[in-house]
C-alpha cells in the first residue's frame, strides 16, 4: 500500500506521465486490434510469400483499419514526445521503457507481410548452420526440401549482407530448430532487441550531452511506429548495423577515435552504408589529433585493426571477389529516383545501355557527396557534426541515388533523430519515415490492380511522388526558408569598466 501511496503521490506532481502512460495503453490496444489481430502469426504462419494481398481476403475494411490505426499511433507518439519533455524521474523512464517493450511484444504475434526478407534471412542462416554451406555462394533453391524454401522471395540469390550478419544468422537458425513459428520469432527478437539497445545508446549519449533531452530522445526511437512495423513486426535487420552507427557517434564524443571507426568497420560487416560514414569520422579524428606523427600512429594502428576485423570476418566464406556481397542487388531497380530514370531512359536507349550509365553515375555522386560531408565535418565545430553528416549522407542516398528502396530504409534516419539539433533535419526524417510506409496502403493497391492503371514507367514515376514527394517538397521549404532567413543582426558593444583597487576601497570605506 506505501508503494501505490508514493506512486498516486507521484503522479500527482507529474501529471504528464499519466498523458503517456494513457498514451502507452492506447497503442499497444490499437496495435493489437489493428495489426496483430488482422495478420496473426498464429493463424497465418503457413502462408507461403505473405504480402499485403492478403488483406483482400478481409476485404476493404482491412486496408482501412490498418490506415486508420497508422494515424491514430502516429498522433499518439506525437502527445507522448510532446508531455515527455516536461516528464522526468525514474517512474518516467520506467514508462517510457516498459510502453515501448509492450507495444513490441504485442507485435512479435503479427505474421509479417511487408516482404519475404525474415524468410530469406532464416533460410541463409540454416545454410549455413544446418547444411555448413556458405550463404554467399549457395543458394536457397539448391534445398527443396528445407521447411523455410517455400516461402524465401529471392530463393536464387545468395546473401546480400555481409559475413557478420551471416554468422549471427547461422547461430539464431541453430537456436530456432525447425519450427516456422519459433524461427520468426527469433529473428524478430534480435533485430527488435537492437533497435531497444540503439534507444539505449541514444539514451546514455544524451544523459551525458543533453540531460533534458533523453527521456524524449529515448521515446522517438522506442515507440517510433515504423520501426516498430518494420523491426518487431515484420524482422528487418537494419538495427544490426543501426548500433554499430551510434556507437561510433558515442565512441567519437569520447574521443576514442580508433574505436570509432572499429566500430563503423563491424557495421560495414553487417551492411555495406556505414563505410559511406568512415570518412567522416576518420577526418574529425585527424582534426582533433595533435602532430603529424600522432596522427600518422592513429592512421596505421586504426587501419590495421580494421583490416584485420575483415580478414577475420570474411575468411571462413572468402572464395574471391565474388564473395563481396556489395554487388548482389547493384542491377535491381525499384521504388527508387533512379529507377524512374531507368524504366525512362530504358524506352529510347535499351535497359543494358540504362543500367551500365545509372548504376555508376549514381555510385559516383554517393561517395562525391560523402566526402564533402566529411569534409564538411571537419571543419565545423558543432557537437553534433559527424551526425548531422552520418544523417545528410543517408539523405542523399535514400531521397537521390539510391537503386532499389523500401520503408524500412528510413530507419537510418530515424535513428539518428534525437542526436541532431537541426530542426528541420529531424522533421525531414519522421515525414519521410511515415510517408515511405504509403507505399503499402497507396502505392502497393495500384501495382497490383488488375488490369494495371499505369504501364512503366510511368508506373514507377507516380510511386516515386507518392514515396518521396513530401520530404522532397519539405527539402526545398527549407532550403528557401533559410536562404530568406535574415541574418542575425550584430549587437552593440556593451562597454566594461574596470574598477581599480582605489575606487573599490574608497566605494567600500565606512565613513567615520
Amino acid at each position: 500500500m506505501m508503494v501505490v501511496e508514493k506512486a498516486r503521490k507521484y503522479l500527482e506532481k507529474n501529471p504528464y506521465l499519466i498523458v503517456i502512460l494513457y498514451c502507452a495503453i492506447a497503442s499497444t490496444i490499437v496495435w493489437w486490434i489493428g495489426l496483430a489481430r488482422l495478420a496473426p502469426l498464429l493463424k497465418l504462419y503457413n502462408t507461403p510469400r505473405l504480402d499485403i494481398s492478403f488483406l483482400r481476403s478481409e476485404g476493404a475494411p482491412g486496408l482501412e483499419r490498418i490506415v486508420a490505426s497508422f494515424i491514430v499511433l502516429a498522433g499518439s507518439y506525437g502527445l507522448a514526445y510532446y508531455w515527455a519533455g516536461k516528464a522526468h524521474g525514474k517512474l518516467a523512464w520506467a514508462v517510457i521503457i516498459m510502453g515501448g517493450l509492450l507495444q513490441a511484444g504485442v507485435l512479435l504475434y503479427m505474421a509479417p507481410f511487408t516482404s519475404t526478407d525474415i524468410f530469406d534471412n532464416i533460410s541463409h542462416g540454416r545454410i549455413l548452420a544446418l547444411y555448413h554451406a556458405n550463404p554467399f555462394q549457395t543458394v536457397a533453391a539448391l534445398f527443396p526440401h528445407d521447411p523455410f524454401t517455400r516461402f524465401d522471395g529471392w530463393p536464387q540469390a545468395p546473401s546480400a549482407y555481409g559475413p557478420l550478419w551471416e554468422d549471427t544468422a547461422g547461430l539464431i537458425a541453430r537456436l530456432a530448430g525447425n519450427g516456422i513459428v519459433q524461427n520468426v520469432i527469433a529473428f524478430k527478437l534480435l533485430p527488435g532487441l537492437l533497435w531497444t539497445a540503439c534507444a539505449g545508446v541514444v539514451g546514455l549519449i544524451l544523459r551525458k550531452r543533453s540531460p533534458s533531452n533523453a527521456l524524449r530522445g529515448v521515446l522517438l526511437l522506442a515507440w517510433n511506429p515504423v520501426a516498430l512495423f518494420e523491426v518487431w513486426g515484420n524482422g528487418h535487420n537494419d538495427p544490426a548495423f543501426l548500433i554499430f552507427v551510434l556507437l561510433a557517434i558515442w565512441a567519437l564524443l569520447e574521443r576514442r577515435y580508433t574505436l570509432t571507426i572499429l566500430s563503423l568497420t563491424v557495421g560495414t560487416l553487417v551492411k555495406f552504408m556505414p563505410a559511406v560514414l568512415i570518412p567522416a569520422a576518420g577526418l574529425i579524428a585527424l582534426q582533433q589529433l595533435p602532430g603529424w606523427r600522432v596522427r600518422l600512429g592513429y592512421l596505421l594502428r586504426t587501419g590495421l585493426a580494421s583490416l584485420g576485423l575483415v580478414v577475420v570476418a570474411y575468411a571462413p566464406f572468402w572464395r574471391g571477389l565474388q564473395t563481396l556481397s556489395l554487388n548482389r542487388r547493384a542491377h535491381l531497380f525499384s521504388n527508387s529516383l533512379s529507377s524512374a530514370i531507368y524504366f525512362t531512359l530504358s524506352k529510347s536507349i535499351g535497359a543494358v545501355r540504362a543500367d551500365h550509365l545509372i548504376v555508376p553515375v549514381a555510385a559516383a555522386l554517393t561517395v562525391v557527396f560523402a566526402l564533402w560531408m566529411a569534409y564538411r565535418a571537419m571543419r565545423s565545430t558543432a557537437p553534433d557534426r559527424f551526425a548531422v553528416a552520418a544523417m545528410l549522407t543517408f539523405a542523399f542516398y535514400l531521397l537521390g541515388t539510391v537503386l532499389f528502396f523500401w520503408p524500412w530504409y528510413t530507419l537510418w534516419l530515424v535513428a539518428l533523430i534525437p542526436l541532431v539539433r537541426d530542426r528541420q533535419l529531424r522533421t525531414l526524417a519522421i515525414l519521410f519515415s511515415f510517408s515511405a510506409i504509403s507505399r503499402y496502403f497507396i502505392v502497393y493497391p495500384a501495382f497490383n490492380w488488375k488490369p494495371p492503371l499505369l504501364q512503366q514507367p510511368m508506373l514507377e514515376i507516380y510511386q516515386v511522388a507518392i514515396l518521396f514527394g513530401i520530404p522532397w517538397l519539405y527539402m526545398v521549404y527549407a532550403l528557401v526558408a533559410r536562404r530568406l532567413k535574415p541574418a542575425p543582426q550584430p549587437q552593440p558593444a556593451v562597454q566594461t569598466f574596470r574598477i581599480r583597487p582605489r575606487e573599490v576601497e574608497r566605494k567600500t570605506r565606512v565613513p567615520e
